[in-house]
């Protein structure tokens, strides 16, 4: 009776875990996606209005690792060079 217990518990707490983990993952998915989609959506329809857009997507990079960082400015460049040739 008390084996069981314990291994009930401990499956719980394994699936809460992952259950933890599996949210940070999908957080993590979802707010690339927004910044990306905000980069390109202010690239390819230029207003004066998406300087939010691209303030939110200033304050955010810094907080993402460096390689995350250079891949999105890559992309910024080449894409910027392609709409201005």
């Amino acid at each position: 009776m008390y084996e069981t217990r314990i291994r009930v518990r401990r499956q719980s707490d394994y699936l809460s875990l992952r259950t933890g983990i599996r949210f940070i993952a999908i957080d993590l998915m979802l707010s690339a996606f927004l910044m990306t989609s905000l980069h390109f959506y202010e690239l390819y329809i230029p207003d004066p209005a998406l300087r939010l857009s691209r303030s939110i997507l200033d304050s955010t990079l810094p907080a993402l690792k460096p390689s995350f960082l250079a891949h999105v400015h890559r992309l910024r460049s080449v894409t910027s060079s392609k709409i201005k040739l």
